[in-house]
């Protein structure tokens, strides 16, 4: 934006499988922040709201503050990129 400040990308929604394959979640990950879905007041829950705050990227943020995302592993980060609009998945 031509007045310094940051343009917000839109949020993005990924899907990633438990690390024993028992289920799904869905995450809103947007730059400055990434919010598990479909659990009650995910800004208070442990791993379900996270906030990049002053680090490089919402990625570092999560590699920092979860036990689960780390990029270079395929066992244990299960994440991807949802193809399916939103509304589909918890609505079908």
């Amino acid at each position: 934006m031509s007045d310094g400040t940051r343009e917000e990308e839109p949020p993005t929604h990924y899907l990633r499988q438990d690390n024993d394959g028992s289920g799904t979640q869905v995450w809103r990950i947007q730059d400055s922040e990434a919010v598990r879905l479909g659990v009650s007041n995910p800004e208070q829950g442990a791993g379900t709201y996270i906030k990049r705050g002053k680090r490089a990227s919402i990625w570092a943020a999560l590699r920092e503050d979860t036990p689960w995302f780390i990029p270079t592993s395929a066992n244990q980060n299960r994440c991807a990129q949802s193809r399916i609009p939103i509304d589909m998945i918890f609505h079908g």
